[in-house]
């Protein structure tokens, strides 16, 4: 997991009256903040967790640290924010970032008097067994003390003026995945800053929309990172007050400040913010752009499908517990792949979920291949409420049958092949 431990903050020209501060600090898809400081010399020594799962910390990953002012009237609250680099923990993972008095840029992405302390560290499961009943801000104060390790300030966005200025955000809506509900007529609301946008109507639970959206704004950059887009999955055949499947919320901000100022083909979890408990309640692909003068939008290119993109990372809120469990399919054999003839094919099979790929074995120059594997993917577990009537009497339980599975035959034909699937 990565430990950011909050120590203090120095505001400076002092604030009058005296200022509530606060940090966010934003980690891929998570923002997690402090609670409420007092004055213009705040102390907070509070540690904020990211849990990173199977996806470990890259060279270009990075903190996005953001101070403002919860009290002010105006509506600036923005103070001051700077982006970290975590490549020094890729390095040397046993390390720590001690960041000392960091210069803050303001909306200009200038340097201000602002500064801010605090530590990040790496944490294995290890770590996190020798610490054990230990105070971790303690242990976390003592390792960054000892080590002194000193991390640059680092901006990677380009100059914004405090003037307004002219910004787009556009929102493509690709398709939806595993919508949770019967007889399901979903579609899309999107919310830019207030701006409503709806996509057409369509049937089932794995809909496709494939529908884009803009808006602008003529903003100060302060206001208009504040905005928030909402993105909300409704089922239109239902009552409006009870049609909300699942939603996800960001700040413009976010999508500024990450790379390229786009989230591109990504999959949002969507959730219900009244009823954190129930879990995931689909998936949504969007590309996401925020731009200003003179910025270009990336080209939105669709990978091709026998690309490498097994590594998907699914956006959502942090405050929604996700119970996992492990589908398992059983691939045991597929039989007369005639590709042309006389000429034999390299089989292999290919199994998708969520843009989650794996792959058998490639069988070589055979018609009749037999794999005898078992490719294992992570799935929600539905929580106890959405749980499916118990099945008769077996003496296998919880099996799930799945009659057909993608194959894939190098070459570019396409045959079904026999499989099973349990959970």
């Amino acid at each position: 997991m990565l430990r950011v431990v909050v120590e203090s903050a120095k505001i400076n020209p002092p604030l009058t009256p005296p200022p509530r501060p606060c940090v966010s600090v934003y980690f891929r898809d998570v923002k997690k903040k402090t609670s409420e400081g007092e004055g213009n010399n705040p102390t907070w020594n509070e540690t904020l967790i990211w849990h990173l799962w199977n996806q470990p910390i890259q060279n270009d990953s990075f903190l996005q640290v953001i101070l403002q002012d919860l009290c002010s009237e105006k509506k600036e609250r923005f103070i001051g924010l700077v982006t970290i680099l975590l490549k020094p923990l890729v390095i040397k993972p046993r390390k720590v970032l001690f960041v000392k008095d960091l210069t803050l840029l303001n909306h200009s992405m200038k340097p201000t008097d602002c500064t801010i302390t605090l530590h990040v560290a790496h944490m294995t499961n290890r770590d996190i067994e020798k610490t054990g009943n230990e105070d971790l801000l303690d242990v976390t104060a003592r390792e960054a003390a000892r080590q002194k390790l000193m991390v640059p300030s680092y901006a990677v966005h380009k100059e914004l003026f405090a003037k307004p200025q002219h910004f787009q955000v556009q929102v493509k809506v690709f398709e939806a995945r595993q919508l949770m509900g019967n007889n399901l007529k979903p579609l899309v609301k999107v919310v830019i800053g207030g701006h409503q946008y709806h996509t057409r109507t369509k049937m089932g639970n794995n809909p496709f929309f494939n529908e884009i959206f803009f808006q602008n704004f003529h903003e100060i950059p302060a206001k208009f990172f504040d905005y928030t887009i909402l993105i909300q999955v409704l089922n239109s055949s239902v009552v409006r007050a009870h049609s909300e499947i699942g939603r996800f919320q960001t700040d413009i901000g976010f999508i500024y400040h990450s790379q390229g100022h786009a989230l591109q083909r990504r999959w949002l979890g969507l959730c219900q913010p009244n009823e954190p408990n129930s879990g995931v309640r689909g998936y949504l692909k969007v590309t996401i752009c925020a731009l200003g003068v003179g910025d270009h939008a990336l080209v939105d290119q669709k990978l091709p499908y026998d690309a490498d993109d097994t590594k998907i990372q699914i956006f959502k809120s942090a405050m929604v517990p996700v119970n996992l469990a492990y589908l398992q399919f059983f691939i045991y054999c597929a039989e007369d792949l005639h590709l042309k003839k006389h000429h034999l094919v390299s089989p292999m099979l290919e199994v998708e979920l969520i843009g989650e790929k794996l792959k058998t074995q490639v069988k070589t120059q055979t018609e009749n291949p037999i794999w005898n594997e078992i490719l294992t993917l992570q799935i929600q577990v539905l929580p106890s409420h959405h749980a499916c009537p118990p099945p008769l009497p077996r003496k296998r339980k919880g099996c799930l049958g799945v009659g057909v599975c993608r194959s894939v035959v190098e070459g570019g034909a396409k045959k079904h092949v026999r499989g099973e699937g349990s959970a």
